[in-house]
């Protein structure tokens, strides 16, 4: 549920003034309010063992996705930090940026076979085509 004790605080970082920060609860309730009864209608027909699984679904999708992307942030932090057990900073990111280039180059190879074996040369049947 949305909590209104941090509204101040909102208002202050935002540089807002405290009624429009207020917004917020009264547009997640209004959002709670329209949103439930339509979700709630059109689930009707949904098996609820079925609907459960999706939900859970998206659920566990999300938090995969958020935990992804804070844990990336984590460990790069920790390997600036750090070092990764090297004694300087220039030599990991040299390590980190080959890496990366690594990947996009492997990723870039990889795209262009997957495009080579989809173009067809003009003149040329396809297996599936009979030549005249």
């Amino acid at each position: 549920m949305m909590a209104a004790g941090p509204l101040p605080e909102i208002a202050t970082a935002a540089g807002v003034p405290l009624p429009t920060a207020g917004l917020l609860v009264g547009v997640f309730a209004l959002t709670v309010v329209v949103g439930g009864p339509v979700l709630a209608l059109t689930t009707t027909a949904v098996r609820r063992r079925r609907l459960l699984a999706v939900l859970l679904a998206l659920t566990v999708r999300s938090s995969a996705f958020n935990l992804g992307i804070t844990g990336g942030g984590w460990l790069g932090g920790r390997v600036i930090a750090t070092g990764a057990g090297l004694r300087r900073l220039p030599v990991t990111g040299g390590l980190v940026a080959l890496a990366a280039l690594a990947i996009a180059l492997v990723e870039h190879l990889g795209e262009r076979r997957r495009t080579a074996a989809r173009t067809v040369p003009a003149g040329h049947a396809t297996p599936g085509e009979v030549a005249a």
